[in-house]
């Protein structure tokens, strides 16, 4: 009986331990991603400052040896300034692979 019981709270406890670490995970998960978006929004947005500001020279000054940067065309629709006509740069960080 007493190896039934322990038996029930041990698996009682484990169930409540995965479930809260399944929980504590996807909340930390949402958190993170709609954090990294932001940064990502925050990034973008100052890269079309610096080309509105400084043309595509804004680049040419950066230290970017550790992140691919992509020239990517706007389309009409996104157009908002005259400067920052012809391109944003997203940058990535390269990882290696082995």
């Amino acid at each position: 009986m007493t190896k039934r019981i322990f038996r029930s709270i041990f698996t009682v406890a484990a169930v409540i331990l995965l479930a809260s670490f399944v929980l504590i995970t996807g909340v930390l998960y949402e958190y993170f991603s709609n954090k990294q978006m932001d940064q990502l929004n925050m990034q973008t947005h100052l890269a079309a400052q610096g080309i509105e500001s400084a043309g595509e020279e804004y680049f040419s000054d950066m230290d970017i040896s550790g992140c691919r940067t992509t020239a990517v065309p706007i389309s009409r629709a996104w157009k908002t300034t005259p400067t920052a006509r012809r391109y944003i740069r997203l940058s990535k960080p390269v990882t290696a692979r082995a």
